[in-house]
């Protein structure tokens, strides 16, 4: 998924600026399109968030450039930490890849959704969960720190 520097500054806290002096700072671990030529629009993929946010972790007053690039070069913006918030910013429901192709199994393609269908359907996903949730923590179905998971039947709850 592709965002804005706004959209980017909004995700990780910074001002449009700060993410636009990140570019250039780390540019050796963005994309090409997180620096593009004059003239064009700036847009970062879920790889230069992971770096971004990364750098705005390890960010001070007086940042040690070096020692937050040593920490990309072996990876630490792709930990857990980082890659769930990047999960918590990306929307369930998005635009199919522009290289999509045969090869393609990193989620489901649902095909026909119209401009506003697909935030009923995200309503309807949100609902479902939060009900899911509140009727687990009412009946205290916490075990080994997870939560079972109940489905709708009908008209009624059951539990699998």
């Amino acid at each position: 998924m592709n965002r804005t520097a706004a959209k980017v500054a909004k995700i990780v806290g910074v001002d449009v600026s700060q993410v636009k002096r990140w570019t250039f700072d780390f540019k050796d671990y963005l994309s090409a399109a997180a620096n593009p030529a004059k003239g064009k629009v700036r847009m970062f993929n879920d790889v230069d968030l992971l770096v971004l946010m990364y750098v705005w972790y390890y960010w001070e007053k007086e940042p040690d450039v070096e020692c937050i690039k040593v920490g990309l070069n072996q990876g630490e913006h792709c930990e857990d930490a980082f890659v769930e918030h990047l999960y918590l910013h990306t929307p369930l429901i998005q635009e199919p890849p522009d290289d999509l192709d045969e090869t393609w199994r990193h989620g489901i393609l649902l095909a026909g959704v119209g401009r506003y269908e697909y935030l009923e359907l995200a309503r309807s996903y949100r609902h479902v969960a939060e009900t899911m949730l509140r009727t687990a923590l009412e009946k205290d179905e916490v075990m080994d720190g997870r939560i079972r998971c109940f489905l709708p039947t009908g008209t009624h709850w059951s539990c699998i």
